[in-house]
């Protein structure tokens, strides 16, 4: 039995008895864009002028009994230079298309012959518009 988290572009967040790529600490920031404005001998104005893009940051756990967890780290950092839109989907929810801004990893476990046993990645995405 699988369980479909979510997805960005290729990288599906599931579980099930021998798959396990799920994400922790989602963050989601969405921001207005606004200009102060000096009046002369008045209080300063606020102008909204627009909203920011959107920005999504979350962590992934990559162990290798439920994946390789080298290649995944190759594909992210892939994403990230091919500076291509992925759809971001949670819970069937479609939050937005985004890029991969930044991708970083830390190598938890390494086994004595080099081979990554877990790794932890940190995802920050960008909307694309």
């Amino acid at each position: 039995m699988t369980s479909e988290l979510g997805s960005f572009g290729d990288i599906v967040f599931e579980v099930s008895d021998s798959r396990m790529r799920t994400f922790k600490d989602l963050q989601q920031q969405k921001r207005g864009r606004y200009s102060v404005i000096n009046v002369a001998n008045h209080e300063q104005l606020l102008q909204y002028e627009g909203r920011e893009l959107q920005e999504v940051s979350f962590t992934i756990q990559l162990h290798h009994r439920f994946c390789n967890p080298m290649a995944e780290i190759d594909l992210l950092r892939l994403m990230v230079e091919e500076h291509q839109a992925y759809s971001l989907i949670v819970g069937g929810f479609m939050v937005g298309e985004f890029v991969l801004e930044e991708m970083g990893s830390n190598w938890e476990t390494v086994a004595k012959n080099g081979v990554i046993m877990m790794a932890t990645g940190t995802l920050k995405l960008k909307e694309y518009v």
